[in-house]
């Protein structure tokens, strides 16, 4: 086709167009379409063909397409303004409408433009800002890479470049093995680069932690962000965004000229819920935020905290927001499949399900609307939600770009969160906004954001309010313009622009100003519903103008509920206040990790009424308290006494996470000032408060006797006819980087076996030391046999299938020493399922709960009360310290145990009995959050066979199974003697070794029945046993005798025919997928893994230890 051919083409398209002759310019566009695919005037016509035809989503299409080929085309912005207008996604249309100011010389169109007024102030900041962007290069530091699922961090860089910036996006660092040893930083940065990824514009980058022979090279993160510095395109103003409080160490070490924005997007106190945080993230996070340019929250609860607590001024409230055209409702109005058969109402839950997501309140809802479908379209914890209801359905994750199919077809968006919690009373969920985009109220618990400016939103925490707030919801419609005024108000694009806006230097809106409007919208919230988590809000705002009002109003919120946020700001209320004594009272009534500084404290006010001196002692310790570090310092100078400074810093040194630095400081101080002081002589023992109770009375002052033992970690495998697996859990134990050790092998195979003995043999290792047992053993007298030929101080026990991470020995010997020896270390594990395992939903899994680096290993310490919750079957025995996979154990911990009962495994569950003991024989022990070992399921799984092997004869590990149940029989702890079925082994299980621990200890080791019954019930599943497993559960439950139990049961059980059994969640098939906190479960079998021992190296492939 010639030239003159082509423009006769679309001239005669463009004329059909112009004279409604539609039919006509449709069949020349689709005729021609393959030949004018590269056309920017083509798309053009063919998008006002869609208008004409009103395909508005379809037109908008068609000139983003024109766009990418004449992205300088200000004809093509503006029509695509037009387009947006039309869509009615005004964010877009302001954005667009900018974009033709910027690129267009035509006087009469800027004027046309211009005219186009609105009074919304989103609208014309957006449209200004796109006209006038200075273009900069945005460095994205981001707590997480780019994938499906979209956060804060990937909206905000997509908006950038929309406003015409240079985006480069920088993923946090993952793992890299090389081949050569030699490889230098450089080149590794120059790979980054040669890799990028361009997304929406973004460039993408993804720096990596190098790795060779098991040895850490480097991380190239600070390296690849110097270089992208370095190389800044046309020499654009560079700014640095920022995420999280550790990235300090990186801006630290940047040489060259840059904005520094951080955005504060959680509170980095609440270390429990904030997975990824770090005991120094207060002190990292103060630093970041006076080096930071410009600061943003996205909660006003961030804000005032910023503001009134901190005295900050270059603070913006930046909340979350949503992108229009991700949940423009277009012309499809498909139904989803998996959405096809859930009748409606329907209630949708989107987002992450994690430790805040309230399990309990949303299966009472749940159960409390049976005329209504919960759809959860989640990722995460999944196992949170195992309970079935006829009308709870789980959808999985999905894409986000597929969110607006889903919610489409909703009635009602909820939020169901712990609303006790800092990390929630602080949070401003995207989820609310993609809900309200879609038309859909929302109904939440009481966060803060979810009500402050946000019409169109009810707030209910108890089941009975639930209801009745989805009841109004559900008659609610939203009106299409109060819609779109708020879309605008809260779109990623003015997000962005008012970044943009941030680093003009343009005079900003007076503090009083904002802070006035902020105010306001907090009352409007407290009008509506009178909850504590709303008026403590309130009460900040109140530091502005009277803070004896503050004071009053944060005291009136904390009598009505005294929860850590609460509390919190309460506290810094009375400091304002010099309210030194009460103060001190609150702490003594909550739960305060740091009790030396309690005392100090109450000491100090004790002494300023006989002196004075004490006073600005008395306020750094409660800044130490509330946080406040930086006015903490500044109160230290004043201080003459230069042993309190001395003190003061040690502290400091303490809550940093530096316990040896903060006690060889003290070194300068008199013996008569550290007798007198609680703080100096808890700082100044060998061992914190902590591990002083994991020594006994008699270790207690003396050096540890630890060291003395060799080897010093002993791995025990006691097995029976297992060699299939047995021979990769011994290869995980082979390739350990550490010497000090040895490895016992346990053979209680059957007569006649000797596949074990040849495996050792085949695997010639000097570290393994192979017994037969002289008879058949039952597990637990393996265990004991086994662990009687041991010789190390700590021990492990590694069952046949089970096997070791490649880091686990060399680690947990450091890490032993740096907590002085402690009686046990636990951690969560890995997980594998290898491939002939019966369990289809693990079946290939390889499950990391998460993915700890080596310098980030944090301690949980745990009492009496998870012992507690674990009888009470409120919470799973897994972290126990048990003699098991999970845990090393010092021997003088196991041989304790032993003295009281006579032998260490008295019990047939060898892993939960010691878990249970040497959890009420410690009072408090110490878990860690890096896994060291890979729990195993396998054919050869005695745990997995044993509650089926009573109703089958299939089970392809039936002599093992069937064998323990004999035994256990024969040592008088069958199941039934308890009133406990089989089928239910780990609940069962409890039951037993309670009763067994009692017998032995002589202390109340109480299980819950009721609990125990109901966990019991839960494993009811339908198929060709459940007539079977009911009538094994109703025998136990008449054995057991308690009436009001026993009549539940057959209430809901028996007499209730509908009841046919759960869907069993094992016959599932595997899925891989992302949890949160950096959790994953992959197919290990897609990387050619087939056994425990090529986990544990996939393991460390992905996490790089």
């Amino acid at each position: 086709m010639d030239g003159a051919m082509e423009v006769n083409i679309l001239d005669q398209i463009n004329e059909f167009i112009t004279n409604d002759n539609i039919e006509r310019a449709y069949e020349l566009v689709i005729e021609h379409e393959e030949f004018y695919r590269n056309d920017a005037t083509f798309w053009t016509l063919k998008a006002s063909l869609c208008v004409k035809a009103g395909l508005y989503q379809t037109a908008y299409n068609c000139l983003e397409q024109a766009l990418e080929l004449e992205p300088d085309n200000s004809d093509i912005y503006y029509n695509i303004a037009y387009v947006c207008e039309l869509l009615e996604m005004y964010s877009e249309s302001a954005l667009m409408y900018g974009k033709t100011l910027k690129h267009t010389d035509n006087e009469d169109v800027k004027a046309e433009i211009n005219a186009i007024t609105s009074s919304n102030q989103a609208f014309e900041l957006i449209k200004s800002v796109a006209a006038t962007n200075k273009k900069r290069t945005y460095i994205i530091l981001s707590s997480c890479g780019w994938g499906d699922i979209l956060q804060r961090m990937h909206h905000i860089s997509r908006s950038l470049v929309k406003l015409g910036n240079h985006v480069q996006y920088v993923c946090p660092s993952l793992s890299a093995d090389v081949s050569d040893g030699s490889i230098s930083l450089d080149s590794t940065v120059q790979y980054v680069h040669s890799e990028k990824r361009i997304i929406d514009g973004v460039e993408v980058y993804q720096p990596l932690i190098a790795h060779h022979n098991k040895k850490r090279l480097f991380n190239n993160y600070t390296s690849l962000v110097q270089s992208l510095l370095n190389s800044n395109q046309n020499n654009l103003e560079p700014v640095v965004i920022t995420y999280l409080p550790h990235h300090i160490e990186t801006v630290k070490s940047l040489v060259g000229d840059y904005k520094l924005l951080y955005e504060c997007v959680d509170d980095h106190n609440d270390l429990e819920y904030a997975f990824w945080g770090h005991k120094n993230d207060a002190a990292w996070e103060q630093e970041l935020m006076d080096r930071a340019d410009i600061i943003t929250t996205t909660a006003t609860s961030l804000f005032l905290q910023r503001t009134v607590v901190e005295n900050r001024e270059n603070i913006y409230l930046s909340r979350n927001a949503v992108n229009e055209a991700d949940f423009f409702l277009g012309e499809s109005d498909e139904l989803p499949e998996d959405l096809a058969g859930i009748p409606e109402p329907r209630i949708v839950y989107t987002g992450a399900i994690f430790k805040w997501f309230d399990v309990e309140l949303f299966y009472s809802v749940v159960k409390d609307n049976p005329d209504k479908s919960f759809v959860v379209i989640g990722f995460g914890q999944e196992d949170l939600l195992t309970d079935k209801c006829e009308n709870l359905f789980l959808l999985g994750a999905k894409k986000h770009k597929e969110l607006k199919r889903y919610l489409k077809h909703m009635q009602v968006g909820i939020i169901p969160f712990k609303d006790d919690l800092d990390i929630i009373m602080n949070c401003d969920p995207i989820k609310q906004y993609e809900y309200l985009a879609c038309g859909l109220p929302v109904v939440s618990t009481f966060l803060p954001e979810a009500i402050i400016g946000k019409n169109n939103s009810y707030l209910a925490n108890t089941k009975e309010d639930f209801k009745k707030s989805l009841e109004k919801a559900l008659s609610h419609q939203i009106e299409n313009e109060e819609k779109s005024s708020f879309l605008i108000d809260n779109s990623w694009n003015l997000r962005a622009s008012l970044i943009c806006q941030a680093f003009y230097g343009e005079q900003r809106e007076a503090q009083s100003s904002r802070n006035e409007a902020i105010k306001e919208l907090i009352e409007n919230g407290v009008k509506q519903y009178e909850h504590s988590n709303l008026k403590i809000v309130q009460a900040m705002t109140y530091v502005w103008e009277d803070k004896n009002e503050f004071l009053s109003r944060a005291e009136t919120a904390y009598r009505q509920s005294p929860i850590k946020f609460i509390t919190r700001v309460y506290l810094y209320a009375l400091f304002i206040n010099d309210a030194k004594e009460d103060f001190v009272e609150v702490l003594k009534t909550r739960d305060f990790s740091d009790e030396f500084l309690r005392l100090e404290l109450e000491r100090r006010i004790i002494q300023s009424k006989q002196s004075k001196g004490n006073a600005l002692v008395i306020k750094v310790l409660m800044l130490y308290v509330l946080k406040q570090y930086k006015k903490a310092l500044i109160c230290k100078s004043e201080i003459r006494n230069n042993m309190d400074r001395i003190l003061l810093e040690s502290i400091i040194y303490y809550l940093h996470d530096e316990s040896s630095t903060a006690r060889d400081h003290l070194g300068e101080l008199s013996e008569e000032y550290i007798r007198n002081s609680p703080a100096a002589i808890y700082l100044s023992s060998p061992l914190d408060a902590m591990e002083q109770e994991n020594k006994t009375a008699d270790d207690k002052g003396n050096e540890p006797a630890s060291t003395k033992r060799n080897p010093f970690i002993s791995l025990i495998v006691p097995t029976r006819n297992s060699a299939a697996v047995v021979k990769y859990a011994l290869k995980t134990c082979i390739e350990q980087n550490y010497e000090n050790y040895e490895i016992i092998v346990s053979d209680n195979s059957s007569p006649g076996i000797e596949d074990t003995r040849q495996v050792v043999d085949e695997l010639n290792s000097p570290k393994i030391k192979y017994y037969r047992t002289s008879g058949n053993y039952a597990m637990n007298e393996n265990y004991e046999y086994a662990y009687e030929q041991a010789s190390g101080e700590y021990l492990i026990i590694l069952g046949s299938d089970d096997g070791l991470l490649l880091h686990a020995l060399e680690t947990l010997s450091e890490v032993i020493k740096e907590l002085n020896y402690p009686l046990s270390l636990s951690w969560d594990l890995a997980a594998y399922g290898w491939p002939k395992v019966d369990i289809p939903r693990i079946r290939n899994g390889l499950f990391i709960p998460y993915p700890t680096q080596k310098g980030s290993i944090k301690c949980t310490y745990y009492d009496e009360s998870y012992l507690s919750a674990v009888l009470n079957f409120e919470a799973r025995y897994s972290v126990l310290p048990m003699f098991y996979y999970n845990s090393i154990i010092k021997r003088e911990l196991a041989e304790e145990a032993k003295k009281v009962a006579g032998r260490l495994f008295t019990c047939s569950a060898p892993d939960v009995y010691t878990g249970v003991v040497f959890a009420h024989l410690q009072k408090k022990y110490i878990h860690i959050n890096m896994p060291m070992a890979v729990g195993g399921s396998s054919e050869s799984s005695v745990g997995i066979s044993v509650g089926n092997s009573v109703y089958s004869s299939k089970n392809k590990n039936e002599d093992n199974a069937a064998f323990e149940i004999k035994k256990v029989k024969s040592q008088n702890q069958e199941y039934h003697s308890v009133h406990a079925p089989y089928f239910a082994v780990e609940e069962s299980a409890v039951v037993s070794v309670a009763s067994v621990a009692q017998r032995y200890f002589g202390d109340s080791f109480e299980v819950n029945r009721e609990n125990f019954y109901k966990a019991c019930t839960r494993q009811l599943y339908s198929g060709e046993n459940f007539i079977a497993k009911r009538a094994e559960l109703y025998d136990c439950l008449r054995s057991y005798g308690d009436t009001k139990i026993l009549s539940w049961f057959e209430k809901e059980f028996v007499e209730n025919e509908r009841f046919q059994g759960y869907d069993n969640p094992e016959l599932y098939p595997f899925k891989p997928q992302y949890g949160n906190g950096g959790g994953l479960a992959l197919d290990a079998s897609e990387f050619g893994v087939s056994d425990v021992y090529g986990a544990a190296k996939l393991y460390r492939k992905i996490v790089g230890y």
